[in-house]
């Protein structure tokens, strides 16, 4: 079990309107209990634990930092659908995916993803 993003994901649901210098609006509990939900059962065990981070224009950045690589997947909760971007700091390599999290399928790919050297 993954507890640090729960934890992630609780904080950001407690934030209040304005919570980045004025900007920022609070997020729909019902959009992030999606995300929780679908991290309990789709995020394996063996992954690392990301950093989750809310952005200001409400959608959910997720950054992982796995061998030479920096990625990150943001989250847009109204579609259920995230822009997964993979930059190989070791030699300059980008690699860009949409990415339907509203399916099964869609973190199974994540998965193959995360743990793929070439992506």
């Amino acid at each position: 079990m993954h507890d640090a993003p729960m934890v992630m994901l609780d904080n950001i649901l407690n934030l209040k309107p304005g919570w980045y210098d004025g900007e920022g609006t609070a997020f729909d509990k019902n959009d992030i209990e999606w995300l929780r939900q679908s991290f309990k059962k789709y995020y394996l065990w063996y992954l690392p634990d990301p950093v989750i981070y809310p952005t200001v224009d409400g959608q959910v950045q997720i950054e992982w930092i796995i061998s030479q690589r920096d990625i990150t997947l943001t989250v847009n909760l109204i579609t259920k659908k995230g822009f997964y971007h993979s930059f190989d700091c070791e030699d300059n390599r980008v690699y860009c995916e949409n990415i339907d999290l509203a399916v099964q399928q869609g973190w199974a790919r994540l998965t193959a993803c995360l743990i793929n050297e070439n992506t």
